[in-house]
């Protein structure tokens, strides 16, 4: 008994020397204490990233990835099997890389657009004067035709809802942009060709459309002006619009629209005596043209995509003489996808990843071309954190409803280390993020 008075008589000393204990530590313990017995079960129900290698071909070598579907079913693209042939391919994980029925025999293509289900593809015939549109439905392909007097039409994107193609067209001397739409579904017909024409005040017109919303009411690309390359956007109502140049630049592309047509993405091109120099540019009528500037070492950033509504944006970038596939969040700012990838568990051993071509709806696939052991190859990555489109710090998992699940949600990432964890943006993911996430949970956002 004696013994036991003594130790319990201690260990009041130690306690009663032991200093207090404050909320904020307290909150702390009780947090750790949550995130060891919850992290295992919660981890579970974050995304888990996954890259998909696109196989290739029988009988060609390399493989490019041009756009991707946007629920991010589909990728659409090319296979190269040298001296200028080339096949168009499909692919999705449950069939694979697949070219599609229709082509005659012996022609080279390529595919350029695809609805938002994989379902229907435009592309380009290259050893013949013409762009088609093919549905699964039927395996129907249709060659799309030309503009009168025109020599050729080269397709580049189609619209989500897969009635609307975009392209240049090729005439003797002038390059106009065109759109063609497809006969109403149950209707027979060839489908209704629009000249676009070009912007105004070049010698020639040469205007190439890049991309278009979802419905085919906007349109955005490059086209010859009187100031020369200049980024555009086209509107039914409004016609041909100059998008402008960033400060200093020699001239502006628009690559990619929101599924709305009212954020634009594209780059301006610097003139730069010994090295290639760019910046990417996200548009809206309200802002104008807005500069992303250059990460620390990088010597251009060249913005090729983007989900419906611009917050998730795909291209590449120069670093160290390399090219390299970036992407660009609201959250996270400018990432280099090599370096990114890996901070959310995904092993890209053997793996340069080179460009991102195409972000699905949501942000959480991408498509695009990289290395994999010195072979180029067409690659996809799922799940991706997707972007959160509301401002509350407490509402992790974007639900738009602050409950225990942002908690789970936000233990996993952090202790994963997921950028998104960095709740303050300083020095990474550290304490000071649960201190200011709990304190945004707790206040109800």
């Amino acid at each position: 008994m004696a013994m036991k008075l003594l130790k319990d008589s201690t260990a009041m000393k130690i306690a009663a020397k032991s200093p207090p204990v404050s909320a904020s530590m307290l909150a702390l313990r009780i947090f750790v204490s949550i995130a060891f017995v919850t992290f295992m079960a919660s981890r579970a129900a974050l995304a888990q990233p996954h890259l998909y290698p696109i196989g290739l071909l029988p009988g060609f070598f390399e493989a490019q990835a041009l756009a991707i579907s946007a629920d991010g079913s589909t990728v659409v693209g090319q296979c190269d099997a040298g001296n200028d042939f080339v096949s168009g391919f499909r692919w999705t994980l449950a069939g694979g890389t697949q070219a599609i029925g229709g082509p005659p025999v012996g022609q080279t293509y390529f595919v350029s657009g695809v609805n938002s289900d994989g379902s229907v593809v435009s592309g380009v015939l290259t050893s013949g004067p013409g762009s088609f549109r093919w549905t699964a439905e039927g395996n129907a392909y249709q060659n799309i035709g030309l503009l009168p007097s025109s020599i050729y039409t080269y397709a580049t994107a189609m619209s989500s809802d897969g009635r609307t193609i975009v392209g240049e067209a090729g005439f003797q001397f002038d390059r106009p942009a065109f759109r063609w739409i497809a006969p109403v579904r149950g209707t027979q017909g060839p489908g209704t060709m629009q000249n676009l024409g070009g912007l105004p005040g070049a010698a020639i017109v040469q205007a190439e459309p890049m991309a278009v919303n979802a419905d085919g009411t906007v349109i955005v690309g490059q086209s010859e002006s009187a100031n020369g390359p200049r980024a555009f956007r086209w509107t039914i109502n409004g016609g041909m619009q100059d998008l402008g140049i960033l400060p200093g630049g020699v001239n502006s592309i628009a690559t990619g629209v929101s599924a709305g047509g009212t954020v634009v993405i594209g780059y301006t091109e610097y003139s730069q005596p010994s090295s290639y120099s760019a910046h990417s540019f996200r548009w809206t009528a309200a802002t104008g043209l807005q500069d992303f500037g250059l990460p620390q070492g990088w010597s251009f950033v060249a913005a090729n995509a983007m989900n419906a509504d611009g917050t998730v944006i795909g291209g590449n970038a120069g670093l160290n003489n390399e090219n390299i596939a970036f992407l660009w969040t609201s959250g996270l700012g400018m990432v280099n996808l090599n370096t990114y990838l890996p901070t959310l568990g995904l092993d890209l051993t053997g793996w340069d990843l080179n460009v991102v071509r195409g972000v699905s709806q949501d942000g959480s696939a991408v498509a695009g071309t990289g290395l994999f052991q010195g072979q180029p190859l067409a690659f996809t990555v799922r799940g991706l954190p997707t972007a959160c489109s509301t401002a509350c710090v407490g509402d992790f998992n974007c639900s738009h409803t602050v409950e225990i699940q942002d908690v789970f949600d936000f233990i996993a990432a952090w202790f994963a280390h997921d950028p998104r964890a960095d709740i303050n943006r300083v020095n990474g993911t550290n304490v000071q993020d649960i201190f200011d996430f709990l304190a945004a949970w707790l206040g109800g956002c």
